[in-house]
């Protein structure tokens, strides 16, 4: 697997760094570092920062195996220009994955704040992940499944990354909740009534075959997988299982996965509502899965 891992070196983007470390690395991985910075004609200066940068982003990266390559390149202070260099850069390796911060800020100025950090994430050719601080081993992952051609890419991508052995993946499929039909049951005719029901059902019924599929995906893999149906609006709930209810009881998540939309017609991806509102909402590192 080529990975990307871009970095200002802001503290923001050593939070993706040190959750980056918590995978299980393998000498077949290649981790391509790319320093960011502020367009300067001050050639010496930015060579010099760059190194630095390199040094202690290798340093947080620890025991590292496989190969590390770097590269440095200069930016207009904009959201586009940065987002610009990491997708060429992104495209040259090729890379498999970018790692990226999805906080912070540095001498580029909210280089790393939520409008980079989306645009990476939006045009990307390949998988993206937003890392924030690791509050402990990586053990728990979030992965919200739909019914859309896209959910096995997804579990393909995730049987590729380098998750440590013990970790477990919690598979989340939210389907239409009936309780659209109960409150409106008094206004509807029944035939609509009806109609609205046997297509909740069946959504719900979708829903479950895709998690069992998703699931016996993954265990063929030797990973350890629990799943969950749930009803109502898809952020809302994945958010929900993500962040525990208000009484704090529930599992903390270390990593929530979604993927991206396709647009057949012009062969190019882009984000739905559930993977822009997650990037910004959720308090865990987010990962975007593009085929």
């Amino acid at each position: 697997m080529k990975i990307l891992l871009a970095t200002d070196g802001s503290e923001g983007a050593s939070d993706a760094v040190r959750f980056l470390a918590g995978f299980d690395h393998s000498r077949k991985m290649h981790v391509h570092i790319l320093t960011i910075q502020q367009e300067s004609d001050a050639e010496k200066r930015s060579e010099e920062e760059a190194e630095e940068i390199f040094v202690a982003t290798r340093k947080r990266l620890g025991d590292f195996p496989g190969h590390v390559t770097t590269g440095s390149t200069q930016a207009r202070c904009t959201t586009s220009g940065i987002v610009e260099r990491i997708q060429v850069a992104a495209e040259m390796l090729p890379a498999d994955l970018v790692v990226t911060g999805s906080r912070g800020q540095s001498r580029i100025v909210r280089f790393f704040l939520g409008s980079v950090a989306l645009g990476v994430a939006r045009h990307c050719p390949c998988s993206v992940l937003l890392g924030r601080a690791p509050e402990g081993a990586l053990d728990r992952v979030v992965v919200g499944i739909d019914d859309s051609g896209d959910a096995l890419d997804m579990i393909h991508f995730l049987n590729r990354l380098p998750l440590p052995d013990d970790c477990t993946i919690h598979l989340v499929y939210v389907a239409m909740s009936i309780d659209v039909v109960a409150r409106n049951s008094a206004r509807l005719p029944a035939s609509l009534s009806q109609e609205i029901s046997t297509i909740i059902h069946e959504n719900q019924a979708t829903g479950r075959e895709r998690l069992d599929e998703a699931a016996a995906e993954l265990r063929s893999s030797g990973r350890t997988v629990t799943t969950e149906l749930r009803h109502g609006d898809p952020v809302t709930e994945l958010l929900g299982v993500v962040h525990g209810n208000a009484e704090g009881q529930g599992r903390g998540t270390d990593l929530l996965v979604v993927g991206a939309r396709r647009q057949d017609a012009l062969e190019q991806y882009f984000l739905g509502s559930v993977s822009s509102a997650v990037i910004e909402l959720a308090r865990c590192s987010v990962l975007i899965v593009r085929k």
